[in-house]
C-alpha cells in the first residue's frame, strides 16, 4: 500500500477505535500551511465524505514574520479553496498583545488561536441548521504529531511536573483533536511527497530561541547519539504508558470516593 493510502487508513481506524470525530460532526481544522497541517487537512479532507464530517479551516495570521504570514495565509485560503472548504480567517497583532498582557508571545499566540478556535466551534454547535441534526458537534483538530509529544514530554519534565504533565498530549482532550499524534514527522513528509502536496516552511521554526525549539534543534539530536536513533518514538511510548496509568489512577480514585460515599 501507498503512503498516502496507509497513512489514511490508519487515521480512520485510530478515529474510530477512540470516537474521537463522531459521523456528522462539524471539524475546524487548525491549518498554518506547514507540513504537519496540510498532511492533516488532506486526510480529513479524504476521508470526511465517508464520515459526513462537515470540513472548515481556520487559520491565524499572527502579523510576526511580515510578507511571510500574509503568504501563509493566501497559500491556505488557496488551499481551502481548491478542496471546497469554508475558510475562516483571524489576524492578531500578537506581538502587541504579548507586550499588553505581559506574556510570551508562544504563549499568547496559542492562546489566540484556540480561542478562535472555540468561537468556531461555539458558532457551529449553536447554528439553528446544526442543533436538531443528527451527530452535531464541533470537533478542533490540530497537527501535533509525535515529535511533538516528545517535546511536550521534556519541557514538562524540565519544569517539573507530576503524572498529568508527564503523560503529555491525548488524542482527544474535550473538543481537540490530534488525529495524527503517534505518527512521526517522517510519516508526514513520505504523505505529503506521495499525495504531491506542497507546504510553506515557517523560518522562524528553524531558529533555536524558544524553549520547544532548543529542544527540538538541540536536545533531541544529543539525546540520540547518547542513546540510539529516533529517541522521540521511545519517549512518546513513554507518554503513552504514563497516561494509561494516570487513567487507571483517576477511574480507582472515582471508584473509591464512590464506595465512601
Amino acid at each position: 500500500m501507498d503512503p498516502v493510502r496507509r497513512l489514511q487508513s490508519r487515521i480512520a481506524d485510530e478515529l474510530r477505535a477512540q470516537n474521537a470525530i463522531p459521523d456528522g460532526a462539524a471539524v475546524i481544522a487548525g491549518v498554518s500551511g506547514g507540513p504537519d497541517s496540510v498532511c492533516l487537512l488532506h486526510i480529513l479532507h479524504a476521508l470526511a465524505p465517508e464520515r459526513g464530517w462537515h470540513l472548515q479551516v481556520a487559520h491565524v495570521n499572527h502579523l510576526l514574520r511580515g510578507v511571510d504570514s500574509d503568504e501563509d495565509e493566501d497559500f491556505v485560503r488557496a488551499l481551502s479553496a481548491s478542496m471546497g472548504l469554508p475558510f475562516h480567517l483571524l489576524q492578531a497583532d500578537v506581538a502587541a498583545l504579548a507586550v499588553e498582557e505581559g506574556q510570551s508571545v508562544e504563549t499568547v499566540a496559542r492562546s489566540v488561536r484556540y480561542r478562535f478556535f472555540e468561537r468556531l466551534a461555539d458558532e457551529r454547535e449553536t447554528d439553528p441548521s446544526c442543533v436538531d441534526a443528527p451527530g452535531c458537534v464541533a470537533r478542533i483538530a490540530v497537527a501535533h504529531h509525535r515529535e511533538d509529544q516528545a517535546e511536550t514530554l521534556l519541557m514538562h519534565l524540565f519544569r517539573g511536573s507530576g503524572l498529568q504533565g508527564l503523560a503529555g498530549m491525548s488524542m482527544q482532550n474535550g473538543r481537540i483533536v490530534r488525529p495524527l499524534l503517534t505518527c512521526s514527522r517522517s510519516d508526514i513528509l513520505a504523505y505529503l511527497e506521495g499525495a504531491g502536496l506542497t507546504w510553506r516552511v515557517d523560518a522562524s521554526n528553524a531558529q533555536p530561541v524558544t524553549t520547544r525549539n532548543r529542544i527540538r534543534l538541540e536536545i533531541l539530536p544529543l539525546i540520540e547519539q547518547v542513546s540510539g536513533p529516533d529517541p522521540a518514538a521511545r519517549l512518546a511510548g513513554t507518554a503513552a504508558m504514563l497516561r494509561a496509568d494516570a487513567a487507571y489512577l483517576e477511574r480507582a480514585a472515582k471508584e473509591a470516593l464512590d464506595a465512601i460515599r
